[in-house]
């Protein structure tokens, strides 16, 4: 049942998440990649008639949304959603103090570009509540302050202007970026490649499938490496390194190639 905090009309709708992820899960995904993710979400969804398919699908946020700096280890958590439009950073300050344990803040700005949504010291706050990660659909400041954070920020970049706090917006409410819808309680993994969400209800499959994906694409590597390139005349010659698509493009059009 949502909870709604009264503030001044209009108000901000705060709905309780208490998903979480299985250390199995978490250990499942550690090895993985977005893009490797990416790939296995799409077969996945492939696979399922459209009564089958969940409302919201999930899939990679716009690719302008990156890692503020490289980290070391990706990523990877549960969403508590927030959504704050026209410059507003009200509902991700309440987040932070009680919704961000544990969990990936991820925040719709309605794609708002002429304010920071954070600075260094609601960064600190998060980290120190135990915050998973963050991810803006929008700017930050005090970039090197953040930086300095073990807690992986995500934003579009840097800027110095301050947000307001206009009383609107929700935390755990569904929300969308770019052409990507976001539940409470998605799975959210970030790396150097960028963000990919999978919805909760096909984590299982998902992870299946990545980890054959994973499998293929490595078997591939080493067959590129060890293939003899001073041999290969042809298009078709290739055929043993290239994807299973390409190549069955190049069987049925070699007369063309």
């Amino acid at each position: 049942m949502a909870v709604f905090v009264k503030v001044r009309s209009p108000m901000i709708t705060i709905n309780p998440n208490k998903a979480s992820l299985t250390t199995t899960q978490l250990e499942a995904l550690k090895p993985l990649s977005s893009c490797v993710l990416s790939d296995a979400l799409d077969v996945v969804l492939g696979r399922l008639s459209p009564a089958e398919q969940p409302v919201h699908i999930g899939g990679c946020l716009p690719g302008g949304i990156q890692e503020i700096r490289h980290y070391d280890t990706p990523m990877i958590g549960t969403a508590t959603t927030i959504y704050a439009p026209n410059g507003t950073s009200l509902p991700l300050h309440l987040a932070m103090a009680t919704h961000a344990q544990d969990h990936i803040l991820i925040i719709s700005t309605d794609e708002c570009t002429n304010v920071a949504y954070m600075g260094d010291i609601q960064a600190l706050l998060s980290a120190r509540n135990h915050c998973s990660g963050i991810v803006i659909d929008g700017y930050i400041r005090d970039r090197q302050g953040i930086a300095e954070l073990d807690m992986p920020v995500f934003s579009r970049g840097s800027l110095p202007k301050r947000p307001t706090k206009e009383e609107l917006g929700g935390i755990n409410v569904p929300i969308q970026i770019g052409d990507t819808h976001i539940n409470p309680g998605d799975i959210i993994f970030g790396d150097t490649d960028g963000v990919v969400i999978i919805p909760a209800t096909l984590l299982a499959l998902v992870i299946d499938e990545a980890i054959k994906k994973e499998e293929s694409d490595n078997n591939r590597k080493n067959k590129v490496a060890q293939f003899n390139f001073a041999n290969a005349h042809t298009t078709l010659d290739y055929i043993d390194i290239m994807t299973k698509d390409v190549a069955d493009f190049v069987k049925t059009n070699q007369d063309k190639l």
